[in-house]
């Protein structure tokens, strides 16, 4: 299998009109999510909110994939995919308004921000479903266009950790906000690619559930799902761009040292996105699964052992090169899932 993984050509991620506009609008999405990573956090903190209520954010991004992912992804499935992207741009641009309207408002409390948050992350598994129905029309090998897409988020969180880090510093936040609320809405509005796909009339609500679970159960696909879980569970907010902000509420970082922790962050996660991109083909992404396993549990040790016994720059060092851990578990779970889903389930089973 490696041998004939190193034999075959690199994988070319954007050749076509379609794919250009799907990584395009991928880019733009992403780098809006970025920004709300950090500048959120770094909202609170100037709201007079301790570490604690910044690390609040990260929960409340990702809360809604539990209650509108699997809902999402099988409503995707059967209809129209433009539909359910209409309901992702109503929901990101309400929650990029709170955002900016608590950034030009000091008087406002920090619930808005809060609401501003869960707007966002609402957006997320809406606009997840879509991508994931429809990604089938801009790539004949739904594996490698789950592998691009992914790449292409890495450039876009690239974007927006470097802006809310920098933004941040300088006071900028709410033009920073307002900007990539515009910026998100293009990339929205041009992220399914070509036609919409098909309406497929596919299994019910239940049965549908049940295939996309026998799907992530196999062999091979297990590995691959479960390193994302892990992921998401356990080590997500530190590299995320949530480590800036707590570490200048706890270490007493200044507004450029935050930005540089934010940028470099954003650095490490596009790069390893790109390497891991051009070199993932079908028949090796099972071994890059199991080294993401692996990365998973060494860099979320090296995080907490970082924790407990160092403070300031050593733990931002950990955190960043932690980073570039998140492209070898997330890239291959999607590709993995992608590749073995049956169009009628495609984004259900991604949403699980």
């Amino acid at each position: 299998v490696r041998k004939s993984a190193r034999s075959a050509p690199r994988t070319v991620i954007g050749r076509t009109e379609p794919q250009r506009r799907l990584l395009a609008a991928v880019w733009a999405t992403a780098a809006g999510d970025a920004l709300v990573t950090i500048a959120a956090p770094l909202l609170v903190l100037e709201r007079g909110g301790g570490a604690a209520a910044a690390a609040l954010v990260v929960p409340l991004l990702w809360l809604p994939y539990i209650a509108l992912g699997i809902p999402t992804g099988i409503y995707a499935d059967q209809v129209s995919p433009r539909r359910v992207l209409a309901l992702s741009i109503a929901a990101e641009l309400a929650g990029m308004a709170a955002l900016a309207a608590a950034a030009l408002a000091p008087e406002l409390s920090l619930p808005l921000v809060y609401v501003g948050v869960i707007g966002v992350g609402v957006s997320r598994p809406v606009a997840d479903a879509a991508v994931g129905a429809s990604i089938g029309h801009a790539y004949d090998e739904p594996a490698l266009g789950g592998t691009a897409v992914t790449a292409a988020n890495g450039g876009g969180r690239l974007i927006g950790l470097a802006a809310g880090g920098i933004t941040g510093a300088g006071g900028a936040l709410p033009f920073a906000l307002a900007a990539m609320a515009a910026l998100t809405a293009v990339g929205l509005l041009l992220r399914i690619p070509g036609m919409p796909a098909p309406t497929e009339h596919g299994p019910s609500f239940r049965r549908s559930v049940r295939r996309a679970v026998r799907v992530l159960a196999a062999p091979g696909i297990r590995g691959g799902y479960l390193s994302a879980v892990a992921w998401n569970l356990l080590c997500a907010g530190p590299t995320a761009g949530l480590i800036a902000p707590l570490l200048r509420a706890e270490a007493g970082f200044t507004g450029p040292q935050t930005a540089v922790v934010s940028a470099l962050s954003g650095i490490v996660v596009f790069a390893a996105s790109i390497t891991v991109a051009r070199r993932m083909r079908v028949a090796d992404i099972l071994p890059y699964g199991q080294r993401g396993i692996a990365l998973v549990g060494a860099a979320c040790v090296a995080i907490g052992l970082a924790g407990l016994t160092g403070s300031g720059w050593p733990v931002a060092a950990v955190a960043i090169a932690a980073a570039a851990t998140v492209p070898f578990a997330t890239q291959p779970s999607v590709a993995l899932r992608l590749h073995a889903a049956p169009n009628a389930i495609r984004a259900t089973t991604v949403a699980i």
